[in-house]
């Protein structure tokens, strides 16, 4: 069984392959076929061409006897769909092909394509067609300039690797100017994410001009655009760009300007997991003094980041237990308590066991100058918001966390956990009766 996905993946591939020669094969024959290519150019370059688009115009231009007369052919049938209705994909495949037979003639037709009224907008679609050089990158910094294109048009430069044959400090210029367009920050972050994944993938070191890029880049994002897609990018940028010792200044900004947001509306710790799980693994105490050691920090923050858990994952259990203890004996009265706020406190088993409590929990209590505030903290979210299965369960398993400090050394840590067992006691049994009149109104 374990040899069959890797099998099934590899056939996939080869048929993907077969799909893609075959149809070139076609677009070969069809370039020969006066009759076929009329009768197919209206249909070639709208939305109805989608997967093998590329494949069919790189198989034109192999059989075109012409590939200036065939791909003025194309172009007009282009211009003849409605704008909306355009699919360069065709194109795009075509330029691949010449770009075999004759790498001047395509050079040509790309150099008129950035200016031109009908192409412009898709240009940066064309330009991915070759692999990009000095030429090529000038080309499309031109575009830029130009504004013609389409900012979406730019997101091809994000696959396949394309901008690895792009200069770095060209790249920077090229990735930047995007970000300034409407609706271009998205797109520009996912192309260097893209870059330095790859560099990163082949073993490179990222050098100081994409590191420069990525620090630049997030300088100038607007917090308030957020998706998780973003967020993973950044994350990426993030982890790429800002891990050197002199990046923490650029760092700490934008740990302080996402703080910020997070405590005002409508922006939630959901929105930037990604983001704010590698911010706090890369540079752990300057995440933490710009989060939570500054004298704004307030209840709102708190209780958000507290009530984001039980969507998703923590993002400060990427940061090491010493480290958190490091931080919180730097000002004890005021950070233990902060700390207990906002980590993970205890985890529940799905296998039906009693939820037991964190390292870094447990730590803050040993440590902690005030273990009852801390405890308290901790244990805020001890009865959940929601839930699927019964609540009187759930509290019976939570109830065990009490457990070790009923007989605590500490007169007021037992007396507390004491107080805590009793009001749970009351809830459990409430909530069996709801639960058992729930039951019999069903029957």
């Amino acid at each position: 069984m374990d040899n069959e996905a890797p099998d099934e993946a590899d056939n996939a591939l080869s048929a993907l392959q077969r799909a893609e020669e075959i149809t070139a094969a076609l677009g070969q024959t069809t370039a020969g076929d006066h009759d076929a290519l009329e009768a197919l150019l209206p249909d070639l370059l709208g939305h109805e061409v989608k997967h093998y688009g590329m494949a069919f115009g790189k198989g034109l231009a192999t059989g075109a006897s012409d590939l200036v007369t065939l791909w003025q052919q194309l172009v007009g049938a282009f211009a003849a769909k409605p704008e909306r209705a355009r699919n360069p994909l065709v194109l795009r495949g075509y330029l691949r092909g010449a770009s075999t037979r004759d790498p001047a003639t395509t050079a040509r037709l790309l150099d008129e394509a950035i200016s031109d009224p009908l192409l412009g907008p898709s240009f940066p679609v064309l330009q991915t067609a070759v692999e990009i050089g000095e030429r090529d990158a000038a080309r499309l910094e031109a575009a830029l300039q130009l504004s013609l294109a389409r900012p979406g048009a730019y997101g091809y430069l994000a696959y396949g690797r394309v901008t690895d044959s792009i200069p770095s400090a060209r790249l920077r210029r090229i990735v930047l100017a995007i970000a300034s367009l409407p609706e271009g920050y998205e797109i520009a972050s996912e192309i260097l994410a893209a870059r330095v994944f790859a560099a990163k993938s082949d073993g490179e070191l990222i050098d100081d001009e994409l590191v420069q890029c990525g620090q630049e880049l997030l300088a100038i994002w607007s917090v308030a655009i957020k998706n998780h897609r973003l967020a993973y990018h950044l994350a990426e940028i993030v982890k790429a760009c800002f891990a050197q010792p002199e990046a923490i200044p650029a760092f700490a900004l934008v740990c302080r300007r996402l703080a910020d947001e997070l405590n005002g509306y409508p922006t939630y710790i959901s929105d930037y997991p990604e983001l704010l799980t590698q911010l706090f693994r890369t540079h752990p105490t300057v995440a933490l003094d710009e989060f939570f050691g500054g004298p704004a920090i307030n209840n709102r923050l708190l209780t958000r980041w507290r009530s984001s858990h039980h969507v998703r994952e923590n993002p400060l259990d990427a940061v090491q237990t010493e480290i958190h203890i490091t931080w919180a004996q730097a000002n004890p009265s005021a950070r233990f308590p902060i700390l207990a706020s906002v980590i993970t406190p205890f985890i529940d088993h799905d296998d039906g066991t009693d939820p037991t409590w964190t390292p870094a929990a447990l730590e803050l209590l040993c440590l902690a100058p005030d273990r009852v505030t801390v405890l308290t903290r901790l244990l805020s979210p001890l009865v959940p918001t929601s839930w699927s299965v019964s609540l009187a369960d759930i509290l019976v398993r939570r109830r065990a966390l009490l457990h070790p400090f009923l007989t605590d050394a500490d007169p007021a840590v037992a007396d507390w956990a004491r107080q805590r067992d009793d009001e749970l006691e009351q809830q459990i049994q409430q909530n069996r009766m709801r639960e058992r009149w729930a039951n019999e109104g069903f029957e």
